[in-house]
């Protein structure tokens, strides 16, 4: 069997080499019990977005920090990596306010996690991305760019918001969903956590694989 983690990859594999029937499509599974809702200890930071993950142009970062230009949100970072002080100076150019708060051990992310209402990935290109399927079990809005790895996971106003790579349009996402009820963000959020219950826990996950197992177990 071959594993993969997105449909991006099964697509790719399937159309160069004969392998489509050897193929299983198993995403990343989550902690859904230290990823959960909870109140956090800290102070809320409720004109703030979230960013988790490595400093490189993959993430888009570039565009994520102009898409806030004028808006008075704010962006927080948890990460490191080399685009780091490019992204300072465009930030500062901008004068938009970003705060690069390095690395975060995964046990304490939760809790970071549960201080935000939105997080955002616009990367240009994702496998199944832990980062987003953390932030779906704690019942946060996620947004993402509207790529493989990512518009397999969000369904539009469903569980999450998808958007284009360019600034405008992240910009378009951002200031939609601080924007809408919270009646209706708490809808979107327990979706997403549904979404990740259903398909990301770890029983979920640790079932799919034993099938490969015992398949072809039985096939020897």
């Amino acid at each position: 069997k071959i594993v993969v983690s997105n449909s991006g990859s099964r697509r790719f594999i399937s159309r160069f080499f004969p392998f489509k029937k050897k193929i299983v499509l198993i995403g990343n599974y989550i902690d859904t019990d230290l990823f959960s809702r909870k109140k956090p200890k800290n102070k809320i930071k409720e004109n703030s977005v979230l960013f988790i993950g490595r400093l490189n142009r993959i993430k888009n970062l570039r565009n994520l920090i102009k898409s806030l230009a004028g808006t008075g949100l704010a962006l927080d970072i948890i990460g490191k990596g080399e685009e780091r002080e490019k992204l300072v100076k465009i930030a500062k150019k901008l004068n938009v306010n970003v705060n690069f708060r390095g690395v975060i051990k995964n046990n304490l992310l939760g809790e970071e996690i549960n201080r935000y209402q939105v997080v955002v990935l616009p990367s240009i290109f994702e496998n199944n991305p832990k980062v987003l399927l953390e932030a779906m079990s704690c019942e946060r809005i996620v947004i993402g760019s509207d790529v493989d790895g990512i518009n397999e996971i969000i369904t539009p106003e469903t569980n999450g918001m998808l958007c284009r790579l360019d600034a405008h349009s992240i910009q378009k996402a951002i200031e939609h969903t601080f924007a809408l009820p919270l009646k209706e963000k708490n809808i979107i959020g327990k979706n997403a956590r549904g979404y990740i219950v259903k398909n990301h826990s770890f029983d979920t996950i640790f079932k799919r694989e034993m099938r490969i197992y015992c398949q072809l177990l039985c096939d020897r």
